[in-house]
């Protein structure tokens, strides 16, 4: 069985596939919810924000943010979603 979950800069749920309900009992919509501090260990909650730390010095983001002319153009920039 696979859980899909899609998530923001800023970490946060932002897809959950319904298959959760099986996984662990909640709907998507409960369990999109949630915070990873609901969801993980303290344990692996600490491994992951290492992770993330580690990762975010390595590449810089490119983000695509639309022009005027409804084009799109590529924009380096550093990344700052906070780290939970």
């Amino acid at each position: 069985m696979d859980v899909i979950t899609v998530m923001d800069m800023n970490l946060h749920f932002t897809y959950v596939s319904p298959s959760i309900m099986r996984m662990r009992g909640y709907t998507a919509e409960e369990a999109t919810a949630q915070t990873l501090k609901q969801v993980m260990t303290p344990e692996s909650l600490q491994n992951k924000r290492q992770g993330l730390e580690e990762e975010m010095k390595l590449e810089p983001v490119v983000r695509q943010i639309p022009a005027e002319s409804a084009s799109w153009r590529r924009n380096n920039t550093e990344r700052t979603a906070p780290i939970v």
